[in-house]
């Protein structure tokens, strides 16, 4: 017959098994995911939008990338962007741009939510960067 002690270790066991397994919590995601790379391309261009800088940025490297389940998938993404030699407003494509002689490199924290049955698919709730230090 199992003891005390034996059955508060097998509770304490089934509860780490469910809380590593959590429903809802962030996981991360394939740098390659193609849903990912979409919610990325309309973070950069959400920051864009809303950059007072005469040159466009694009994104120079994945820090880190994860998706959660909400009312819709939330991608959270932590990224360093570069500033470009395309000027804003004149480029279609960013891949093709050059990275600007002094790309004043930044890391950048995005969440985006993808909620296909609404009329606005992507929204971006939040978006911080700080000035990268190398």
């Amino acid at each position: 017959m199992m003891g005390a002690r034996g059955a508060v270790a097998l509770v304490l066991l089934a509860s780490l098994a469910v809380c590593s397994q959590l429903l809802g919590a962030p996981r991360p995601v394939s740098l390659t995911d193609p849903e990912m790379l979409t919610a990325a391309q309309f973070a950069v261009a959400e920051y864009n939008k809303a950059s007072n800088d005469m040159f466009a940025s694009k994104i120079v490297r994945f820090i880190s990338a994860q998706q959660q389940i909400v009312s819709g998938v939330k991608y959270i993404l932590q990224v360093e962007m570069g500033r470009t030699q395309c000027r804003l407003g004149h480029v279609d494509d960013l891949q093709m741009c050059e990275l600007h002689e002094s790309p004043q490199k930044k890391i950048c924290n995005f969440h985006v939510v993808s909620v296909p049955w609404e009329e606005e698919i992507y929204q971006l709730p939040k978006s911080k960067c700080t000035q990268s230090k190398n």
